[in-house]
């Protein structure tokens, strides 16, 4: 009888361990699906902005260049629900009106916008993430170019 009462508990025991074990892989899983969602997102705003930054370089004037900016970040359309589309927050067009003081070269920032919606919010390192969304922006400079084309 006493044996019979031992194998019970071991049983009860097993099952207490694999349901404390799912919950930690369950929360572990989350914290993963919202680690990649960050990737993911920061990957895509990185990649927009620098094309941004590229197309801006090339235009003429402060509004081609924030033009050529807008029209590239148009393309990065997600399709996602958990990342929003990249928007333009500034673009720095400076190119000295035309002289350059010497050692300088004209250059144009640019800073890009995403925000990502995380897919269990959590606390991060105490801090809830506010509504469970974050925003991760990107600034990158780069020369202009002037292309001109001697006949």
């Amino acid at each position: 009888m006493a044996r019979s009462n031992k194998i019970r508990s071991n049983k009860g025991t097993g099952l207490a361990e694999l349901a404390l074990g799912m919950i930690s892989v369950i929360i572990i899983a989350f914290f993963a699906l919202d680690i990649g969602t960050a990737m993911v997102s920061y990957g895509v705003n990185d990649r927009a902005c620098r094309d941004a930054v590229r197309a801006a370089a090339q235009g003429q004037n402060a509004t081609e260049a924030t033009k050529l900016a807008k029209q590239i970040v148009k393309t990065y359309e997600t399709g996602s629900g958990l990342i929003s589309k990249p928007e333009v927050l500034s673009v720095n067009y400076n190119d000295f009106a035309g002289s350059p003081p010497d050692g300088v070269s004209p250059f144009v920032t640019v800073t890009t916008r995403v925000t990502a919606r995380a897919v269990a919010p959590l606390n991060v390192f105490g801090k809830p993430m506010a509504g469970g969304t974050f925003p991760l922006t990107k600034t990158y400079t780069f020369p202009i170019v002037k292309l001109t084309v001697n006949s």
